[in-house]
């Protein structure tokens, strides 16, 4: 057959094609992907046309996606590749409406529908509720900022503060949620009233307000109807002084005479080693510059009628990007010249196409794929995440969905102005809302991308977040593995791999405290959850000014004169949708067990000297009720496993949780309010059956909530939990004293778990991994020569 040129029309079609393909995709969102400020408008639209909520005025709490269901999503993200799951029929992409009207709490159920042409989308009300149980939705901004300017008019308070010698105009006040504290606690005569409680506090000459509290004075404040109902003058205490309390450079110095480590860079000299396609995170695939190498080439050859070209191109089901590279003739593209192209074959009825897909996967380190999402409650939210296993050839699938559920904060003070701050910072305030911008080069490295997070306001439209969570390779110097071996006379074996991961960063400031929030992905195929904890301390005045002077119990740290900084906790909650290499999964403890050596071969016994040995006593989990474990209770390993899929060795594919500090448990009376609303922070673990709805540990609505819904509520039911779709919840604790060095500013304090590969490889991923050397080449210290 004669080799006849491509038609010049062809190259034209496809780029056409592809161009069509590229657009219609960039309309398509992920099912998975957080709401877009378009799906936000159109969502308030339609709620706000409803006629199922006549009350005006209408105040939205909470707008987040209501994810389709678990089956359909694994079977979009897991159907093929990129390119043909976006000419997969759309799943429907549909939001959970929480708002206030007419004094109630109204659930609506949205579904968005995006116009084919553009980016604008329509929406619809498909369902309605009036929640009546315990609880309410999570105080927006706008009424918070509405609340804490009551005071200032209130005459009341303008004496107090008088009484002071305090100049109002130097006075700001904040929200704090009530908690609850029995029947009727916050209201009269039993009624549900949406209150809260407002502290002021004086800023003068600092920033640190929080550290110069007007102490004994409460307000409480009905958000509905944005009056001051109560308010209460109790004690007078000193205002502490603003002088040593502000952390601003410009107020610590010049000059600034602190420890100054030698500045750093981090430089890729090939880029990043991570590409996002929307909110997808993958590791670095296409061409890194013109003298790249270690290409893999794919190519496949197929003969189709015109009008069946587009569906040739799809017939290559590959996960990756590609690079399609289209010529009629041999010549080699200039900025390529090893690679070679074949001539194409021309008929009147049949065209043969050599397509070439270019996919750098010597650039696979972080051989970790997942979706990055964005919630108003929840903060970060990772989906999908999967493994890449160079052994096997494919993705394996760790985690379906993951996100901070919530992170509670009692504070050790009985007193009248204290008792309350019991706080559930996600489903009181909502850790998305305050979230702010990352600073590029402090937040976050120099090497890091960002994403967005959009959220509806109080009256419904969207609001951008711009940078709220950051990417980026973390190299810190940490070795993955390593070994030295100096048992061959005369030579030294050494091999060393760097450790490089990858972390999606997001930092939470709900008032004083700042929460650092680490995902961390590891070659190896670990994940590590890293939580840490800076910011301010929530102090209390008081009228010592020396330890010595104190002779009861303070409940906290006389941290500077007049300031006391109270006792408190944090538990971070963790809502971790396990899929280890498939859905069906079940908890395993192995348990470490004490032997004694009875000599004797047939008891695991030996006829040797030694007394005393250590065992493994494996107890598989059948209810909720074997899921819940205390770490700290005795030595064990916990691990998630696939019990329909095992090694060659023989052993189930799992997963280990690796507590690393931070384990304290509540040491609260069961029976105390506070406990009852968070009685899941006993344990530091609990495994449940997955059900779409079980997101948030204290349940839905957490302002005022009782305890009768949440995670602890939902698990006596003792469900089963043997190889099923199961959900680890996982509560790291601190129980903080507060120490000089934390003020006025604390420096970080971390803590963390992890999730590692137990039997799920069949050997060391990372063994092939290259040497530092062939990574990065040879480094210099100009600094220092270091002998």
């Amino acid at each position: 057959m004669a080799r006849l040129p491509l038609p010049p029309m062809l190259p034209l079609l496809l780029l056409a094609v592809l161009s069509t393909t590229a657009a219609a995709a960039s309309l398509r969102p992920h099912p998975l992907d957080p709401l877009t400020p378009a799906e936000i408008t159109a969502i308030r639209a339609a709620v706000l046309d409803s006629p199922l909520v006549p009350a005006r005025p209408i105040t939205f709490h909470y707008v987040g996606l209501d994810e389709p269901d678990k089956a359909d999503v694994l079977a979009y993200a897991y159907r093929g590749g990129t390119i043909r799951r976006r000419l997969l029929p759309l799943l429907p992409r549909r939001a959970l409406v929480i708002a206030r009207a007419g004094g109630q709490s109204h659930e609506l159920r949205v579904e968005v529908t995006h116009n084919a042409s553009s980016s604008s989308a329509t929406a619809t009300v498909l369902s309605h509720a009036v929640h009546r149980g315990a609880g309410f939705p999570t105080l927006t901004l706008e009424e918070q900022f509405a609340a804490v300017a009551l005071p200032a008019a209130y005459q009341p308070f303008v004496d107090s503060v008088r009484r002071r010698a305090v100049d109002i105009g130097d006075v700001l006040c904040a929200v704090f949620p009530v908690g609850w504290f029995g029947a009727g606690s916050g209201s009269a005569a039993g009624e549900k009233k949406r209150v809260a409680k407002m502290l002021c506090f004086v800023a003068g000459a600092t920033a640190n307000f929080y550290a110069r509290p007007i102490e004994g004075v409460t307000m409480v404040v009905d958000l509905d109807r944005m009056a001051i109902v109560d308010y209460r003058d109790r004690v007078v205490y000193p205002v502490p002084k603003a002088e040593g309390t502000d952390y601003r450079a410009v107020k610590t110095g010049p000059p600034l005479t602190g420890a100054q480590p030698a500045p750093g860079v981090v430089l890729q000299p090939e880029g990043r080693g991570f590409h996002i396609d929307g909110n997808i995170v993958r590791y670095a695939i296409g061409l890194q510059n013109e003298n790249a190498r270690n290409f893999v080439l794919i190519s496949f050859q197929c003969s189709v009628s015109v009008h069946d070209l587009f569906r040739c191109i799809l017939s290559y089901d590959h996960d990756c990007l590609f690079s399609l590279i289209i010529s009629d003739e041999t010549d080699s593209l200039h900025q390529y010249p090893d690679l070679i192209f074949n001539y194409y074959l021309w008929t009147i009825e049949k065209i043969a196409i050599q397509i070439i897909f270019i996919l750098c996967c010597d650039c696979r380190w972080a051989n970790w794929e997942f979706h990055v999402g964005f919630d108003m409650r929840a903060g970060t939210v990772i989906s999908l995440a999967s493994v890449h296993d160079d052994d096997a050839g494919e993705r394996r699938r760790v985690l379906y969905r993951g996100f901070v559920s919530e992170v509670f904060v009692p504070y050790m003070d009985p007193v009248e102005e204290w008792y309350y701050r019991t706080f559930l910072d996600a489903g009181e305030y909502g850790l998305g809302l305050w979230a702010f911008p990352l600073q590029p080069g402090a937040d976050c490295p120099n090497n890091a991308a960002y994403f967005n997070g959009y959220y509806a306001g109080q009256d419904g439209m969207p609001v951008s977040g711009e940078n709220r969570i950051c990417v980026f390779e973390r190299y810190a110097g940490d070795v993955a593995w390593r070994h030295t071996e100096a048992g061959f006379p005369g030579e030294l074996i050494t091999e060393v791999r760097p450790d490089v991961t990858l972390v999606v960063r997001m930092v939470v400031s709900p008032g004083n405290y700042d929460y650092i929030l680490d995902w961390e992905f590891k070659t190896s195929g670990s994940i590590k959850f890293v939580v840490s904890l800076t910011g301010l301390l929530e102090v209390k005045g008081t009228s010592y000014t020396h330890a010595d002077e104190i002779t009861a119990d303070a409940h906290g740290t006389l941290v500077s004169e007049n300031t006391l900084a109270i006792y408190h906790d944090h538990y971070v909650t963790y809502h971790l949708d396990l899929d280890i290499d498939g859905t069906n999964n079940s908890f395993v403890k192995n348990v470490i067990t004490a032997a004694r050596n009875t000599g004797d071969p047939a008891t695991g016994g030996a006829d040797t000297p030694r007394r005393s040995y250590w065992t493994v006593r494996r107890e598989v989990a059948e209810t909720e009720a074997d899921g819940q474990v205390n770490v700290d209770a005795g030595p064990a390993d916990l691990l998630f496993v696939n019990p329909g899929k095992k090694t060659r060795m023989g052993y189930e594919f799992g997963y280990r949780l690796i507590p690393s500090g931070a384990t304290a448990a509540s040491v609260l009376a069961d029976d105390d309010y506070p406990q009852r609303r968070a009685s899941y922070t006993k344990k530091q673990v609990w495994v449940t059956p997955y059900n779409k709805t079980e997101k948030w540990a204290p349940g839905l609505y957490a302002d005022q909530s009782t305890g009768d819904d949440g995670l602890a509520a939902w698990s006596r039911r003792n469900r089963g939990i043997r190889d099923e779709d199961i959900v680890l919840w996982y509560t790291l604790g601190l129980h903080h004293i507060p120490y000089q060095e934390d003020f006025p500013v604390m420096p970080t304090l971390s803590g963390g778990f992890e999730l590692r590969p137990s039997n799920f490889f069949e050997r060391n991923p990372i063994l092939s991994s290259r040497p530092a050397s062939s990574m990065h080449g040879p480094s210099t210290n100009s600094s220092c020569d270091a002998r």
